[in-house]
């Protein structure tokens, strides 16, 4: 696997919250670009969330916070192969505030992670993406 970075374990400036209540998982995490070290460059992937085995993404978004100024998107994708795309195209250049949500679900068979996978260099936006979802369990 080729992850430009791993930001799974690296909290920095890019807030990770996880919160659970009625069996949803919520994941949470804040990402500024203009912070040194941390920059997106194009087509690369890089690490946000690991998730568990038989975890099941319902809910993905892309909440922009400072745009781009470019016309500048971000995919969110499973893993550095992109077989899913939960979030295609999210817009960080039109305002802030714009929400691009859910394309694509998926329950991971075995542990993994969610990436960003940007279509152009991000330098300046300031973004949220929210992952929500359940962990598939016999225990009860």
């Amino acid at each position: 696997m080729a992850y430009a970075h791993d930001w799974t374990k690296d909290p920095g400036n890019y807030n990770v919250g996880h919160r659970q209540g009625e069996g949803i998982v919520t994941l949470i995490r804040y990402i500024d670009t203009t912070a040194t070290g941390y920059d997106l460059a194009s087509a690369e992937f890089d690490k946000i969330f690991a998730v568990p085995d038989n975890f099941c993404v319902l809910e993905a978004r892309v909440i922009c916070d400072v745009v781009e100024g470019a016309v500048q998107t971000i995919d969110i994708v499973d893993d550095d192969s992109a077989t899913t795309t939960f979030v295609s195209n999210a817009d960080l250049s039109t305002a802030a505030g714009t929400v691009t949500t859910t394309s694509a679900r998926k329950t991971y068979q075995a542990a993994g992670y969610i990436c960003i996978r940007p279509d152009a260099d991000i330098t300046v936006a300031k973004f949220w993406v929210v992952i929500e979802g359940i962990i598939l369990t016999t225990d009860m």
